[in-house]
């Protein structure tokens, strides 16, 4: 018997939940609901404070990365920030993205505590994916009471330090290998970007 579109959404948050919980990045709860991919235009797929935590600089290598670009911020572009994209691995129903932020800020001290705000700018945590070739976009999972992406305020650094950020998104549906990874709407996209299958 086909399952219900309710019945697929919670199976697919819970296998969400349960590895996130996996990775430590969160305190799962039961609740929670997947946001699948969204249909996009032609035209939008063309123009498509406090001490830094050491748990989350300690393990980060800025170096292990497939892909890295850096960008100016677009009210200070004295301040800068470096995007080194870890992986994109998909197990199951869940795609999970590994990136890693290092941002440059002239205006700070080296000392300054930058969080994930600071670097998007009032902005939250909100990277995507795009599947051109289907004209699809893969938002970050929706749920109440678990974390599916990097907290933008607890999530930080210190000027100069690189710092790691993880998103959960529903998985390609269409049998693809490759999409296009954006860190931010205002920021050119990782292009191509190949899946790790788990």
């Amino acid at each position: 018997m086909k399952r219900s579109h309710r019945s697929h959404r919670a199976s697919l948050a819970s296998t969400i939940a349960l590895s996130i919980a996996l990775l430590g990045g969160c305190s799962g709860e039961k609740e929670g609901s997947a946001t699948g991919p969204t249909p996009v235009t032609e035209k939008a797929a063309k123009g498509a404070g406090g001490s830094a935590a050491p748990s989350q600089v300690a393990t980060v290598d800025p170096d292990k990365v497939v892909a890295r670009q850096t960008f100016k911020l677009r009210k200070k572009p004295e301040d800068t920030v470096e995007v080194g994209l870890v992986s994109l691995t998909v197990s199951g129903k869940i795609a999970t993205l590994q990136l890693v932020l290092t941002p440059r800020f002239k205006s700070k001290p080296a000392a300054e505590t930058i969080q994930i705000f600071d670097i998007y700018e009032g902005s939250g945590f909100n990277p995507y994916l795009l599947d051109l070739g289907n004209l699809k976009r893969y938002d970050v999972v929706k749920g109440s009471g678990s974390r599916f992406a990097s907290d933008s305020v607890d999530t930080r650094t210190v000027n100069g330090t690189s710092m790691s950020a993880f998103a959960v998104f529903a998985a390609p549906e269409d049998p693809i290998t490759t999409v296009d990874v954006h860190a931010s709407d205002w920021w050119p996209a990782f292009k191509a970007v190949s899946t790790i299958q788990r």
